[in-house]
């Protein structure tokens, strides 16, 4: 599925992802979450830069480079619906796409952690 993304996008993306993958999931909602990840992390993605996708030992992790102008997010709220972090790009534009994505994770009992480190944002998904 990851590999059909990549097609469509045409971005500098490097994946590495583990052959025994076995994971317990609703194929629409797993579509939705890997479309939403991968989407906002091109985006977002410092102009040039590579973007990563790894998975092994049952986590998913998508890193890319964040600009200098995006290093201002606060991680504390960056899953609330309501939070706007970049107003240089729309001035009402939100961060929905990580509560959806959080709902998702929610619903089948996994977890997610983002972080932005050493200039990279960083979405780590646990599936147990």
């Amino acid at each position: 599925m990851i590999q059909n993304f990549l097609i469509e996008w045409k971005e500098p993306i490097n994946v590495d992802i583990d052959s025994e993958i076995n994971i317990i999931f609703n194929k629409k909602l797993f579509n939705i979450l890997i479309k939403n990840l991968v989407e906002n992390s091109i985006k977002y993605n410092k102009r040039g830069e590579q973007i990563e996708i790894t998975y092994s030992k049952k986590q998913l992790i998508i890193k890319n480079k964040v600009s200098n102008k995006n290093k201002k997010i606060d991680i504390s709220k960056i899953f609330d619906i309501f939070y706007k972090w970049d107003v240089s790009r729309n001035s009402n534009w939100y961060w929905l796409w990580l509560n959806i994505v959080r709902k998702i994770i929610e619903l089948h009992n996994y977890k997610i952690n983002i972080k932005i480190e050493n200039n990279y944002f960083i979405v780590n998904l646990k599936f147990f």
